[in-house]
């Protein structure tokens, strides 16, 4: 089953940011995400790991 993936505006709401910066974390390789046609996704476990603290951006 493929892994559930989130909008830039859905990831910013959990992690209490903007899509803003999410953006300047991915350029800078900061936040891994894939691009799908327009817009930024971000898979679930990335943001597992950001809230239990495995991966810090």
């Amino acid at each position: 089953m493929p892994e559930k993936m989130y909008t830039l505006e859905e990831v910013a709401e959990f992690l209490a940011t903007t899509p803003r910066e999410l953006r300047r974390y991915i350029s800078d390789g900061k936040l891994p995400a894939i691009k799908i046609g327009k817009s930024w996704k971000v898979a679930e476990s990335t943001i597992e790991k950001i809230q239990s603290g495995e991966l810090v951006i």
